[in-house]
């Protein structure tokens, strides 16, 4: 990712009830697979995350909570300088961070 001095805050819940805060440098078009990708290759490789084959909103493999919405983490776009808290969605069993059963 470029430097622009520009930056994203994820906030995302951990296995259990904790949660870690990651800033990642800002890059327009970038979406939220795209932020935990950043976190896990550069500030956390614990993180685990849903593969998203499709990468265009179609297969459903990415669907979380964004901001309190369940929502396709390849479909949401991202803003500088904004804070996103993810999240599991519903009741589902929760196996690792954002990997329900």
């Amino acid at each position: 990712m470029k430097s622009n001095n520009k930056n994203v805050n994820i906030k995302l819940r951990r296995h259990g009830q904790t949660y870690d805060e990651f800033e990642v440098p800002f890059e327009e078009g970038m979406n939220i697979l795209s932020a935990l990708q950043y976190i896990y290759e550069n500030l956390d490789r614990t993180i685990a995350y849903p593969v998203c084959l499709c990468r265009m909103g179609k297969c459903g493999a990415c669907i979380m909570q964004v901001n309190g919405k369940s929502q396709l983490g390849c479909a949401v776009r991202l803003a500088a300088d904004k804070l996103y808290v993810i999240e599991t969605i519903g009741n589902k069993e929760v196996i690792k961070d954002l990997i329900t059963k």
